[in-house]
């Protein structure tokens, strides 16, 4: 008799399980809604980055990403979380909504403003700048926010150089 009660246990262990992973799975597939299953992610890049502003104790900047869609349907953007880690020093964290949309096999822009109290002083990041470019090193991570049914993240992460500049303003 107890081996009978020990396999009804055991199926019935089998049958939650065999659920739980249908139900799981079944989230999986709605996930893609929007960007196909297999599809390859979108990449980001930092492609402009000015100073807007620059007082003793803040900064304003302005991040241009560039977003390209490797795939053949349009990506649409509603989010952008960041972070930039400029020549090594100091990080800008963001978080923007946004409502672009990278066509297939397209690109867009996305500018970006942002206001920090501690990257580093213009002279400091100006130090940096390399090649006829005024290129400034820097490592970038963070996800996109995807539409679709549910929403889903996709996460990038880069390296590069950016042209920097300052605002005239300054």
């Amino acid at each position: 008799m107890v081996d009978v009660e020990r396999r009804a246990v055991t199926l019935s262990r089998h049958r939650l399980l065999l659920s739980c992973f249908s139900i799981v799975g079944g989230f999986g597939l709605a996930g893609c809604a929007g960007v196909p299953l297999g599809a390859d992610p979108p990449a980001v890049e930092l492609v402009n980055l000015t100073l807007l502003e620059s007082t003793a104790d803040k900064q304003h900047f302005a991040l241009t990403f560039l977003i390209s869609n490797p795939n053949e349907e349009a990506i649409p953007v509603l989010e952008i979380r960041y972070s930039v880690r400029l020549a090594g020093q100091g990080y800008l964290n963001g978080r923007s909504a946004t409502t672009a949309t990278v066509a297939g096999s397209g690109r867009q822009t996305v500018r970006v403003d942002l206001e920090t109290d501690g990257v580093a002083s213009p002279a400091r990041l100006s130090s940096f700048v390399q090649g006829p470019d005024n290129a400034l090193p820097y490592e970038l991570s963070g996800d996109l926010g995807i539409g679709g049914k549910p929403p889903r993240v996709l996460p990038f992460a880069v390296m590069g150089a950016v042209p920097f500049s300052i605002s005239r303003g300054n």
